[in-house]
């Protein structure tokens, strides 16, 4: 049985929608919030998963380091008593005369080494130490591992450098100027999140139970259908696509 709706228009005149006009629309309406999906997961996609690649390798920072220059990072025989770090800073010192030393990290346990940052004429250098002997492992350029990079793919795409001059609203309470310098790659990294929330608004939407699945509820929306057999609950999964 088919159904109309009556909406009032100008000058007393009256639009008659039948259902077959209203299920076009919403079809319509459902094809272009899919296309809205596609786009948003083609440029999101790929900002996840380097966001997801290059989040693990900074969680497991240590142990990748550790991989990859044990022969720094680690020492090769635990001793008894450290030196103190004035004795290990007056080997790194002899090592390396041309040097600043800016900063130290005491090991993290008996395993480690201790490691110096220093500044060579601008270029930043990592010097280890044993800091069981003294002796200096070996220096490298902290800009230089599989962390760092992923640090900067992590945070602005490997591109702290190029910039581009944007009016901002914070000048409206800080007193600041209304054209400020943005890194072009935090703008990307933010461009691409919006995109992120498109995707998973947009995904919702169409993942939700319509009239016609009011049966199903909740457990249709998250893929599970429950079906008794025998007495016994069986759960089953079911990836079947949203349609209106």
């Amino acid at each position: 049985m088919s159904t109309a709706e009556f909406t009032a228009g100008s000058a007393g005149s009256t639009t008659v929608r039948t259902s077959a006009d209203l299920a076009a629309a919403s079809r319509s309406r459902w094809m272009w919030l899919w296309r809205v999906h596609i786009y948003a997961g083609l440029f999101a996609i790929p900002f996840i998963l380097l966001m997801a690649t290059t989040g693990l390798v900074i969680l497991y920072t240590q142990p990748i380091q550790d991989a990859l220059q044990g022969d720094l990072r680690t020492v090769a025989e635990v001793g008894d008593t450290p030196v103190g770090l004035e004795a290990q800073l007056d080997a790194v010192r002899t090592a390396h005369p041309d040097i600043a030393v800016t900063a130290v990290t005491v090991p993290v346990d008996d395993r480690h080494s201790t490691r110096f940052d220093a500044d060579d004429a601008g270029t930043p250098r990592h010097v280890f130490v044993d800091p069981y002997t003294a002796e200096v492992l070996g220096d490298t350029d902290p800009d230089g591992d599989i962390v760092r990079l992923a640090n900067r793919l992590h945070g602005h795409l490997n591109n702290d450098v190029v910039t581009v001059s944007l009016p901002t609203v914070s000048a409206l309470w800080d007193g600041g100027e209304v054209m400020r310098d943005y890194v072009v790659g935090d703008l990307v990294l933010e461009l691409l999140g919006v995109w992120t929330f498109v995707l998973i608004a947009s995904g919702l939407y169409l993942r939700w139970p319509r009239r016609t699945r009011e049966e199903a509820g909740w457990r249709r929306f998250f893929g599970l259908e429950v079906a008794k057999k025998g007495g016994l609950a069986g759960v089953t999964c079911t990836a079947s696509a949203a349609s209106p």
